[in-house]
């Protein structure tokens, strides 16, 4: 329920924003809304939270296990995938023309 109303109310919201304050206005608002959340589930997550099993690790620690030539690749693929999509598309894909 509150998924359907916020995404009713975000469609809504965001484009009287856009037609009456400007585009740049969409940013601006989120800002202090992504603070407050971050401050609020410093609070509100448990320590332990996703850890069955495993011991916790520092942020040093674990970057050393984190993918980074696999998220570079994925990076990659997708940027490329929009580019081209964006670029060639009236004569590769007439229908997005």
């Amino acid at each position: 329920m509150a998924f359907g109303a916020g995404a009713m109310l975000g469609a809504g919201l965001g484009g009287m924003m856009a037609d009456y304050l400007g585009w740049r206005w969409e940013f601006g608002v989120q800002v202090p809304v992504i603070m407050l959340v971050f401050v609020a589930s410093i609070f509100a997550l448990p320590d332990g939270l996703g850890l069955h099993g495993r011991q916790a690790q520092t942020v040093w620690e674990g970057m050393k296990n984190f993918d980074f030539k696999g998220s570079f690749l994925m990076i990659a693929a997708v940027t490329f995938l929009i580019l081209g999509l964006v670029r060639y598309r009236p004569r590769v894909f007439p229908i997005l023309g």
